[in-house]
């Protein structure tokens, strides 16, 4: 039987992911030479353009996303995730609240510290490897974490072109997007997802 999280342990999990991740990445940063935490953090296109192509690129993907896992074949991995949260019954204030201390935490460790030494694609692989999707023996979740990789790349080259603020924006919105979806798709009795 697979782990519930309570709204208590995805609570702590989530100052862990934006305070651990957050601490683990600055540190890198000052410590590489490469650059300092201010120009990682103000650099980049001016504010409103970061958060629009963060916005656009995070719905966007997040709109692709929602395509993927309501398809029929994908129902028993809505179901392992629905099952996973069923116990915490996250509501958006909650949803909104975990996605953002993964998307600042994540982004400022994978972004802003490893991607500078191992540049895009191997960051975005090494991110969704991290997370479990790239599990050959089940399909559905190996097929999601190919396309996870698509957007964690995307979220790469948002931190190139525009800034880190793109791509925590864009990270934000991908997960409230697919998290509030996963958690509400309930399969019913024929395995289908309503």
């Amino acid at each position: 039987m697979p782990v519930k999280f309570s709204r208590q342990s995805l609570f702590y999990l989530s100052l862990l992911n934006i305070l651990g991740m957050g601490a683990l990445g600055f540190m890198i940063i000052h410590f590489s030479g490469k650059k300092t935490i201010t120009e990682f953090l103000w650099t980049g296109s001016v504010w409103w353009k970061q958060l629009l192509y963060g916005s656009v690129f995070g719905l966007g993907a997040g709109g692709l996303g929602l395509l993927l896992v309501k398809r029929k074949s994908m129902s028993k991995f809505n179901l392992l995730f629905s099952e996973l949260f069923s116990k915490a019954k996250p509501s958006i204030f909650h949803i909104g609240f975990y996605s953002t201390c993964a998307g600042v935490g994540e982004e400022i460790l994978f972004r802003g510290a490893i991607q500078q030494w191992i540049f895009v694609w191997p960051t975005a692989i090494l991110f969704v490897l991290l997370h479990g999707y790239l599990n050959p023996k089940k399909v559905m979740l190996f097929i999601y974490g190919l396309f996870l990789i698509l957007v964690s790349a995307g979220f790469g080259y948002l931190y190139y072109l525009y800034g880190i603020w793109s791509a925590i924006t864009a990270h934000i919105l991908f997960d409230v997007l697919m998290f509030w979806v996963i958690v509400r798709l309930r399969p019913d009795e024929e395995g289908e997802a309503s």
